[in-house]
């Protein structure tokens, strides 16, 4: 039980460690990674431990999957947490039919020592299962929209390869660790490999830091020259405001073909600025008067109005004050806003009274065109007094239709269309309202600020398109490093591999040698034995002879020579027989020892 759950806890803490890392080094747009170790590790435990292994790897899966959300909050997500564990029992299942296909097709999985069934192992485990993990994954991706359809493909092929990358060079890495009986040729095989592995992961680090703070810094001088651009364009409009102000606020009279002179100018400079109106301030005293004076000067049939609840003209309802629309350019297509009291609206009304009693330009809040159309815009307006802020100074407002679609489709073409904006109204945090939305959706959020205007807090977004090509780049060169460490691995275990089955056919080699070396002392020492009892028996008859011999030449009596001679004669036969023998050794060892039956005399034996 002890060992299970040690392996449980080594198996989980490696597959989240390397997990955690290569998100951390290698990750791109936050999946793409081009080599992913926790599926040769996860490949390798079922291979060197079997279904023991299921408990680790699962956590491990598990754990990885969750260290990358937002905040320790989404864990209670339950959607997100099932699309953990689908993830992590998805990579065990991978792993265990990995390691299911090569102990039955291969036969020989763990046999380091042949690159060819080691080769066929790794694309067994590798590209073929791990089509069943990026599938899973990146389905569960688009489906929780966590990745755009249009990435699907993408994602899945860098998510397969980078499984297929990491299990051809983990796998045999952690069988080569727990199988080389030797501490030499596991380091041999280990250390170059991880070594040019953590080079590679951390040049691609680097490099990709570099070009994430080259790319920050580029959006930011994007971003702020989109800022200095609309600013630029709300400063050009307020200038236009405080110039016309003070025109109003120098001349007594101002007519209506000066007014369309002054403002023709500022209209062309503009594109955004949809118009250009008059609002004299109007006294209830002075309703009749005003619009008597302006039926002559203006337009016939002018009377101040507003809209009723059925959206249709009529004259204005008692007020203490009116500010209609005297003067407005241009005026074709806005003849019907002549007269119109924009204080008849009760949000207009305020601004209005803020703007004069803070002699600030003030804006409305986003409001539709009175001549129907769709497009929303905002009034800015300015209030006119002659010398001095006092009630009997003030003479109206002049006002600015601007159109926010306009300005920022402006803003767009200035930067070729690579940037668009989006307006919403936030002064009222409860209920914002948005201006303007441009179409942005195949576009990524590049930033997003509040500006602040004429009293109201306007939240610009501004996107840019969505762009990979550049990240494929150092994503193709991170796959390129992860090969080259695969070829490393593959040439190191079969180098080991070749010095292992050389070693073992030498060490075979010398048991032999040895064997044969030990039969070789073996027959030298009986030999040296043999020629040691040969020269004894040799000798004795030798010594014999010439004993016999020298007494017989001793001797006067024939009769007693002669028998001295015939005892020699007999001990020279025995020589002679010992020399047969001898012979009829040298016949054994050559095989050519042919036996003849001989009778025996047995009484002459037992005398001699």
């Amino acid at each position: 039980m002890k060992n299970v759950f040690t392996l449980s806890f080594g198996l989980a803490c490696a597959y989240l460690i390397t997990g955690y890392l290569s998100n951390l080094l290698l990750a791109i747009d936050g999946y793409a990674v081009g080599s992913w170790p926790p599926a040769g590790i996860a490949v390798a435990g079922f291979l060197l431990w079997g279904q023991k292994s299921i408990v680790g790897t699962f956590i491990g899966a598990l754990f990885t999957n969750l260290i990358h959300l937002d905040s320790a909050s989404d864990i209670l997500n339950w959607q997100i947490f099932i699309q953990a564990m689908a993830v992590a029992t998805t990579s065990v299942f991978q792993a265990w039919l990995g390691a299911q296909l090569i102990t039955k097709v291969i036969k020989a999985p763990l046999d380091l020592s042949s690159l060819k069934r080691n080769t066929q192992s790794l694309l067994v485990a590798g590209p073929l299962c791990c089509i069943i993990g990026a599938a899973v994954g990146t389905s569960l991706l688009a489906l929780n929209n966590v990745i755009p359809q249009h990435a699907v493909v993408n994602n899945f092929i860098m998510w397969w390869i980078g499984d297929s990358v990491g299990v051809v060079i983990f796998t045999p890495l952690l069988l080569a660790a727990f199988n080389y009986s030797q501490v030499r040729q596991r380091l041999q095989v280990i250390v170059p490999s991880l070594v040019i592995y953590i080079v590679i992961c951390v040049s691609f680090y680097g490099a990709t830091s570099a070009k994430k703070t080259q790319d920050i810094a580029q959006q930011q001088a994007k971003i702020h020259t989109v800022k200095n651009t609309i600013e630029n364009e709300l400063a050009e409009i307020t200038a236009h405001l405080t110039l016309l102000a003070t025109f109003f606020a120098s001349s007594e009279d101002v007519q209506f073909k000066e007014f369309v002179r002054f403002t023709s100018k500022q209209l062309a400079l503009s594109e955004e600025v949809l118009a250009f109106q008059w609002l004299p301030y109007v006294p209830h005293q002075q309703l009749s008067q005003h619009q008597a004076l302006r039926s002559r000067t203006v337009t016939e049939n002018y009377y101040v109005k507003q809209r009723s609840t059925t959206n249709n003209w009529q004259a204005v309802t008692v007020r203490d004050g009116y500010y209609p629309v005297q003067y407005i350019n241009p005026l074709p297509g806005n003849n019907s806003l002549l007269g119109f009291d924009l204080a008849a609206d009760p949000a207009i009304d305020e601004t209005l009274k803020q703007s004069k009693t803070l002699n600030e330009l003030m804006i409305s809040k986003p409001l539709q065109l009175v001549h129907g159309t769709s497009e929303l815009a905002v009034l800015f307006f300015q209030p006119v007094f002659t010398n001095t802020t006092s009630d009997d100074d003030f003479k109206g407002f002049v006002v600015a239709v601007v159109s926010v679609e306009t300005l920022a489709q402006t803003l767009a073409a200035s930067q070729d269309h690579l940037v668009t904006a989006s307006v919403v109204d936030v002064t009222t945090t409860d209920a914002p309202h948005a201006i303007y939305t441009a179409d942005h959706s195949d576009m990524t959020l590049l930033a997003s600020y509040q500006l602040l205007i004429g009293k109201r807090q306007w939240q610009v977004d501004l996107h840019q398109p969505r762009s990979r090509t550049a990240w494929l780049i150092y994503w193709l060169a991170q796959l390129a490093g992860m090969i080259f460490v695969w070829l490393l691995v593959t040439f190191l275990i079969s180098v080991t591999g070749t010095n292992i089955q050389i070693g073992e056919q030498v060490a075979k080699q010398t048991r032999s040698l040895r064997r044969e070396k030990q039969k070789a002392d073996d027959a030298s020492r009986i030999k040296s034995q043999f020629l040691a009892n040969m020269s004894h028996e040799i000798r004795t008859p030798i010594n014999g002879i010439k004993g016999l011999h020298y007494l017989a030449l001793q001797q006067n009596d024939w009769q007693q020579a002669r028998s001295y001679i015939e005892q020699a004669d007999g001990a020279l036969g025995v020589l002679l027989r010992v020399l047969n023998d001898v012979l009829d050794f040298s016949k054994m060892e050559a095989g050519k020892l042919n036996l003849i039956p001989q009778p025996v005399d047995v009484a002459r034996l037992a005398e001699e």
